[in-house]
């Protein structure tokens, strides 16, 4: 993680736009940290889209793992297809 934080202070990602989709309940990963670099790429100038999922939905950290709670997953699965400016699987 320290590379990416180096390398965010001088250059965008090599992929643009880059999404990020974090979850309040997240008891894994430090969202702090998420909100840094994707800071830091748009200062970059790379194109940056973030969404946080409030604590109600109550979304845990790997929620598109397979194993994952089928409702929730379909939740954040379709958050991701309207971030891409996609249409909802049906």
């Amino acid at each position: 993680m320290e590379g990416v934080f180096r390398a965010a202070e001088s250059d965008a990602p090599a992929v643009s736009p880059v999404y990020f989709v974090t979850t309040a309940v997240d008891d894994t990963a430090d969202n702090d940290y998420t909100v840094e670099l994707a800071k830091k790429w748009s200062e970059a100038g790379a194109e940056v889209d973030s969404f946080e999922f409030e604590s109600s939905f109550d979304i845990p950290h790997n929620s598109i793992d397979p194993a994952a709670d089928a409702q929730k997953k379909a939740v954040v699965y379709a958050k991701i297809l309207e971030l891409l400016g996609e249409e909802p699987l049906q």
